[in-house]
């Protein structure tokens, strides 16, 4: 690449929107057309968890702490698995954002949300749509 940072270290963000290769940057745009983007550099240590998440869920049981509370990897995870929030870090199982989509792959993972998210209306009924009808003895 022009910047010398392979493509799968990059992550661009337009304003605080983190953007996908699927986004078009018209719809980050200001009322004069313009874009700020920022890049930022997924560690090598990232890079490899995101990939090996990505190739099966099952590898995030052994990552370390740090990974563990790492949103990317952690977001990679739970899309195929959601129960497998219960090896993030605390502060993610307390992230409304993480959480939302732990319990939308499964609706049994609001079991391993922080206390404050296991009382959200939105989110048990959120589960209780992508569950098995157990999410509400979760609550």
């Amino acid at each position: 690449t022009a910047t010398g940072i392979p493509a799968v270290q990059q992550r661009l963000l337009a304003g605080p929107k983190l953007l996908c290769d699927r986004d078009h940057l018209a719809s980050s745009a200001g009322r004069d057309g313009a874009v700020e983007i920022t890049m930022l550099r997924r560690s090598p240590e990232q890079v490899k968890w995101l990939a090996e998440v990505v190739e099966s869920w099952t590898r995030f049981i052994d990552a370390p702490l740090d990974i563990r509370g790492d949103r990317e990897v952690v977001m990679a995870a739970v899309a195929q698995r959601g129960s497998i929030v219960r090896y993030a870090s605390v502060d993610l199982r307390a992230d409304r954002g993480v959480m939302r989509a732990a319990v939308q792959s499964d609706g049994d993972a609001l079991q391993y949300a922080s206390e404050d998210l296991r009382a959200d209306r939105n989110l048990v009924g959120l589960a209780l749509r992508g569950g098995s009808g157990r999410a509400l003895g979760h609550a």
